[in-house]
């Protein structure tokens, strides 16, 4: 983390080195910042813990987008470190809901942050006040849920303190910019830096907020050849391939860990092709299918197996549309209009991917109570989307939304095999 947070300190700063950063905002030695910007010791102290990693002098922008792109980080720790108690089957129903609210509180916040990063980053600060403030809400709603005894509870509140922190910043660059003596509300400063956190860092994939997905369909054993023409452009056509490619280079096997294991009780089993044949509808989805599950043993699998690793696949390839999400608001030059398309996509595919990750470790576990509904969830997710893209063909987006929904719908229908 330590390593990660330097190198994010030198880009950072080189970035606003090179260029102007933004007009009328003046430069602040960082003790001075968090002394301007903090109403209490206890801020001061966690202002100057992380403005020290930066530059001495600086405009007060890049000490906000700092301490936003580290907390987008700590909120990636803290979702991971959810997910992993919430997969271990180990928590009470109680504090495994207050868990799960806590997953969607932070892809909330997480969200709220990428567009205060944006805004920051391209010095428009018209927006900022109600991100921030959708973020700080999203973490005290968090925090307020959770038993003060849990191990997510500590980690949680360090986080509300960090969103209030990386507010007060937000706040301290309005103010100084706009020459007006009031602060912002807590919760835009907060959503500003969580959204630079999360433009800046995109790491393999890490969107883990959960949530499992629901299917009711029928499933034919023999699937044939339709007439159904696909509308996508061929350049579109091409890009959705290769986002597959992509993701599918990325997902990772989970076969050993149920062989090595006794799977699950009273499910059948097959092999992968049986799978891939049982269930897909068209043999585009069958061909697919068998890309996902190519890595698997040839021999009879319990169709767990199969679930997971496709549950796997469409997390990372709903990473990577979020991926994109991220460069487009950042860098892209996006009208009002599909700014909020792409912005109700990241939203949207974010939740999704925390969906599919609590699908995958409820799988793990031999839960499966609350799949169905998760599965459903992640597949309205994904048809939001696409209607949010409608008026933007030319999107690259698009593209990624046609792959995220053909894996969904692979990953939803060997799922239905569990229930066979």
């Amino acid at each position: 983390m330590n390593l990660v947070a330097a190198t994010l300190v030198v880009s950072l700063t080189a970035l606003f080195i090179a260029g102007d950063a933004c007009n009328l905002v003046p430069k602040l030695r960082w003790s001075d910042a968090c002394l301007k910007a903090c109403d209490t010791a206890a801020q001061y102290n966690l202002c100057a813990e992380k403005l020290q990693r930066g530059p001495e002098v600086a405009e007060v922008t890049v000490y906000a987008i700092l301490v936003a792109r580290l907390a987008r980080m700590s909120y990636d720790d803290s979702v991971a470190l959810a997910v992993r108690m919430i997969s271990g089957g180990s928590l009470p129903g109680d504090e495994r809901a207050s868990y799960q609210h806590c997953i969607d509180s932070y892809a909330t916040a997480r969200t709220e942050i990428v567009g205060v990063t944006t805004d920051l980053t391209n010095c428009d600060f018209a927006r900022t006040r109600r991100e921030y403030n959708y973020a700080v809400d999203a973490m005290n709603s968090c925090v307020s849920g959770l038993k003060p005894t849990t191990a997510l509870a500590a980690k949680s509140a360090a986080d509300r303190d960090l969103t209030v922190v990386a507010y007060d910043l937000g706040a301290l660059n309005a103010r100084m910019h706009h020459g007006t003596p009031a602060k912002l509300v807590p919760a835009l400063l907060t959503v500003y830096n969580t959204c630079q956190n999360l433009l800046s860092w995109s790491a393999p994939h890490v969107y883990i907020y959960k949530a499992p997905l629901s299917f009711n369909h029928r499933h034919h054993k023999n699937p044939q050849p339709t007439n159904q023409k696909n509308h996508l452009s061929p350049r579109i056509e091409t890009m959705k391939f290769a986002a597959i490619a992509i993701i599918l280079a990325m997902s990772v096997s989970v076969t050993a860990l149920f062989m090595a294991a006794d799977a699950c009780k009273n499910i059948q089993s097959m092999t992968w092709s049986e799978a891939c044949l049982n269930v897909s509808k068209t043999p585009s989805l069958f061909n697919l299918c068998g890309v996902i599950l190519e890595h698997t043993p040839d021999t009879a699998q319990e169709v767990t197996v199969f679930a997971r690793i496709a549950a796997e696949s469409a997390t990372q390839s709903y990473g990577a549309t979020t991926d994109e999400a991220e460069k487009e608001l950042l860098f892209g030059s996006l009208r009002a209009p599909e700014r909020a398309a792409v912005e109700q996509c990241m939203y949207k595919m974010s939740m999704a991917s925390g969906r599919m990750e609590t699908v995958a470790g409820d799988i793990g576990n031999c839960q499966f109570d609350t799949t169905i509904d998760d599965y459903s969830y992640v597949l309205s997710a994904g048809e939001s989307c696409r209607d949010a893209l409608a008026a933007f063909p030319a999107s690259p987006m698009v593209a990624l939304n046609a792959a995220d929904r053909d894996v969904t719908t692979v990953a939803l229908d060997l799922g239905s095999l569990i229930f066979w």
